[in-house]
């Protein structure tokens, strides 16, 4: 969705990769925003924009915790438990 709309999308295996913090900092972002990335957000990319990071983890949403916690939070339904 986000490519349809022209925006860049980056989403590397290793964020300690050079040719990674290299494109991040190129870009110059002002605010970087992470999903379920599974990774330790070093400083250096923490501090790069100005606006700073935000991190979405399902671990935030602990009332739809289980299978597809970001999805059922969207629908706004809680799932049964079997």
């Amino acid at each position: 969705m986000a490519e349809q709309h022209g925006l860049r999308l980056l989403q590397p295996e290793k964020l300690s990769d050079p040719e990674v913090l290299g494109a991040l900092g190129a870009a110059g972002p002002e605010l970087i925003a992470v999903a379920a990335f599974g990774q330790f957000l070093p400083r250096s990319v923490r501090e790069l924009p100005p606006m700073g990071c935000i991190n979405v983890h399902a671990s935030l949403l602990p009332k739809y915790r289980g299978a597809a916690p970001i999805n059922w939070a969207l629908i706004g339904v809680r799932p049964r438990r079997v």
